[in-house]
């Protein structure tokens, strides 16, 4: 059986899906047809599958991205394999869009012509490439240095006062100039 959204995802009609399977109908191909078939020996073995993520090709030629999830089910007392599929679309347009941002403001953040820091747990968690530069410390001696040893020992207590106000939820600085010790000293 087959519901509406079933048809307008594939672009066939109920009468045209109804007692088809998915390699019949080629709605997969290569290796996700593979990857389909495998999950499917899963669901005939009464194991639930998913969520896995194919890409239908419509009877028109269109790929769309879907996640499918298969369940073995019994009624009146045969078993058959439930498959649900959503598409994914506004998901993968999402991820890009995303992945692009991220891109950008990496590259912003990467050649920022200062240093850029995010502090965790009393440890660098992130710093840009400036830091590194500054302080002559590999990412590695970056991270497993206590932050408040490399800000000056004069301005220590400052530095920390503002951090703790501000995990209290108090009106603090967001940017503020710190004197901080490189390798050298």
């Amino acid at each position: 059986d087959v519901n509406k959204a079933a048809e307008t995802l594939t672009g066939l009609s109920r009468d045209e899906l109804i007692g088809k399977n998915f390699v019949e109908l080629g709605l997969l191909q290569g290796n996700d047809l593979k990857k389909a078939l495998s999950r499917l020996q899963r669901t005939v073995a009464d194991e639930h599958t998913g969520p896995d993520e194919f890409t239908l090709h419509r009877r028109d030629g269109t790929a769309i991205p879907v996640e499918i999830r298969t369940f073995r089910v019994s009624l009146r007392g045969r078993d058959f394999s439930l498959g649900i599929a959503r598409d994914i679309t506004e998901r993968k347009i999402g991820e890009e869009a995303l992945r692009e941002s991220e891109s950008r403001y990496r590259a912003v953040v990467d050649n920022a012509g200062e240093g850029i820091v995010v502090v965790q747990d009393g440890r660098l968690q992130f710093f840009n490439p400036y830091v590194e530069a500054a302080f002559g410390l590999t990412a590695e001696e970056l991270k497993s240095c206590p932050f408040i040893e490399i800000i000056h020992p004069e301005d220590r207590d400052w530095v920390m006062d503002i951090h703790i106000r501000r995990f209290k939820g108090e009106d603090v600085p967001n940017v503020y100039e710190v004197r901080v010790v490189d390798q050298q000293g």
